[in-house]
């Protein structure tokens, strides 16, 4: 698919997003009867081959829905061609699962919650709350000006996703995978997440945003990941089809092989966020919060917020597409964490490459 786009000034400044439109040559688009199989399965390619995923109904009956998501994306700034990228192959792919005659649901969204959204608030001069209306609604204007027919737009800051992820946490606590413990190491601001040593570059730099990661010392919850260790190897030993490509399924097994540690769940110095059920003084970590919106967007928008009559309007999803940096919460903590709950497992998580730029 080729689309000129003009909007090197438009991806980067938000109120030009909103109050004027991109100049968009939208072509006729002829596909070979090869390019997609017309049996259950789906493809799709993009950047000669870049992307390319094929799916199966894992045992799902012909009535069930296909449910599949775009990453929430983060709004510490506005929409990037690498958002657009994930979420233009999305929309093919729903396309295609429609013309099939399947009832679609495709979900996109904002996650705005954490540390880095208040900072970039802050720097901008704005609450938190009027930082993310403002950048969700550009990324809505942008999907509506590239023609994305996305189902659902679920954004963190909404009620009704706040409801189901403290129903969800309230959950797991009586599972009894969260504890109270105190945390010190290295954090990097921009991956929210703490890492270990061994993974940095000179100077403690994140290899991703090749920035210093800061000391810090809290007492937080965390989440028992560790028990679930022998549960996630398990199931990719028996559905290998759960991360694709295979070089990505190879990565995610080195990582758990490698030995899987309890994660923070939540954040002491950490205002903006969804305060934990039993613990108004600390807030739910982004991550754990964020990827419950793949649940609650299933919810309608006057129904009363209940997670397991919400898992019943859809879940589990067919398919995650993701960039390969948000692969381990994907595709390790996600799936750890549903088991936890009692929830089914997304039937497939794709993480792709990044667009890259050749001199």
């Amino acid at each position: 698919m080729a689309t000129r786009i003009n909007c090197t000034a438009w991806l980067v400044n938000p109120w030009h997003a909103i109050t004027s439109k991109p100049s968009i040559s939208k072509p006729r688009l002829q596909f070979r009867h090869t390019l997609f199989s017309s049996s259950s399965s789906y493809s799709s390619s993009a950047t000669h081959g870049a992307m390319g995923c094929t799916g199966s109904t894992n045992g799902a009956s012909e009535t069930d829905p296909f449910v599949l998501t775009t990453p929430l994306y983060y709004v510490n700034a506005p929409p990037h061609m690498g958002s657009a990228y994930t979420t233009i192959a999305a929309d093919a792919i729903a396309r295609f699962q429609r013309l099939l005659g399947k009832k679609v649901i495709f979900i996109t969204g904002t996650d705005e919650h954490g540390e880095k959204i208040a900072t970039a608030a802050s720097a901008c001069g704005s609450s938190p709350r009027e930082h993310c209306d403002l950048i969700s609604q550009v990324y809505k204007a942008l999907w509506k000006d590239l023609d994305i027919a996305y189902d659902k737009f679920i954004r963190t800051t909404d009620a009704k996703h706040e409801a189901i992820v403290q129903q969800f946490y309230s959950r797991v606590l009586e599972n009894g995978d969260i504890y109270r413990a105190d945390y010190e190491g290295l954090y990097c601001v921009n991956c929210e997440e703490y890492k270990d040593e061994k993974d940095l570059l000179d100077n403690n730099c994140c290899p991703m945003h090749l920035k210093p990661c800061v000391h810090r010392k809290e007492d937080n919850y965390f989440f028992a990941l560790s028990k679930y260790q022998k549960f996630l190897e398990e199931t990719l030993e028996q559905n290998p089809e759960f991360v694709q490509p295979p070089f990505r399924l190879n990565e995610v097994q080195s990582w758990i092989r490698s030995g899987l540690k309890d994660f923070s769940i939540s954040r002491a110095s950490v205002d903006w966020g969804i305060p934990v059920p039993n613990d108004k003084k600390q807030t739910i970590y982004v991550w754990f919060d964020a990827l419950l919106g793949y649940i609650s967007a299933l919810s309608g928008e006057n129904e009363q917020p209940d997670l397991q009559g919400t898992v019943s309007l859809g879940w589990p999803a067919s398919l995650h597409l993701i960039g390969k940096d948000i692969l381990r919460f994907h595709a390790v903590y996600w799936p750890a964490m549903l088991m936890s709950a009692g929830l089914s497992l997304p039937k497939k998580v794709f993480g792709h490459g990044f667009l890259t730029r050749t001199a």
